[in-house]
């Protein structure tokens, strides 16, 4: 068995995928690729659909990042889970990156580079995003978040293949949500350097991201209201 399993929700931008998986087929072989395609319509299934070196699944419609990830969790075997964004590069001369993540996974965290923090007495309004450890954090990001699968299944709702909200949320506010519900769980959150580069936004951009941004946002203040 791997030790690490990382998943990777896709649309469309298969220069940005292929770059990924690059740098990823540098790490050690101790991990495994689940790769789910949100129905891209550019080369992304022509190229994936038959590697040996990813597990690739595709949906025919895009069903957004939570419902993907949670998919992606479905095929996932090893003990730690890493959520990852396909939009990162690895710097030079770092290719065991996620050494240090696997390292803090454990029975109460979740792991990554950043978090951020939304003001619930502003109607969760964006605060800021960061890396610094010290900083005052209430959600951590989505981009690049892991966690031992022991941890991830405390956080699966009913009706969900993994994780994240899928129903209530498309793009926007799943990874802040999840936190919230982690918070509640007692689930801690660790911020650990990462030498990745992560470009972000790039899937979104394509979409109506203004409106999504807004439509998930309405759906988290409802949910998470005083």
């Amino acid at each position: 068995m791997k030790s690490l399993s990382i998943i990777i929700p896709i649309y469309n931008k298969f220069a940005f995928t292929k770059a990924c998986l690059t740098d990823l087929s540098k790490l050690s072989n101790d991990h495994e690729i689940i790769v789910v395609d949100n129905g891209s319509s550019d080369e992304t299934q022509s190229q994936l659909e038959h590697s040996t070196e990813i597990t690739y699944h595709r949906l025919e419609t895009n069903r957004g990042f939570g419902f993907a990830c949670n998919r992606a969790y479905q095929f996932s075997t090893a003990p730690n889970v890493l959520c990852l964004n396909n939009d990162i590069r690895v710097k030079a001369n770092h290719e065991n990156w996620t050494a240090p993540l696997t390292a803090a996974m454990d029975d109460i965290s979740l792991v990554g580079p950043t978090g951020g923090f939304v003001d619930p007495k502003r109607n969760h309004e964006f605060v800021y995003e960061t890396n610094d450890p010290k900083k005052k954090i209430n959600y951590m990001s989505g981009w690049n978040l892991g966690a031992k699968k022991s941890v991830w299944n405390k956080l699966i709702l009913e009706g969900e293949e993994g994780p994240f909200n899928s129903q209530r949320y498309f793009c926007f506010f799943e990874d802040t949500d999840l936190s919230f519900r982690a918070s509640r769980l007692g689930i801690q959150f660790q911020i650990v350097p990462v030498n990745v580069v992560h470009f972000g936004h790039t899937t979104a951009k394509t979409l109506n991201m203004n409106k999504m941004y807004l439509d998930s946002k309405k759906a988290f203040c409802e949910r998470w209201k005083k």
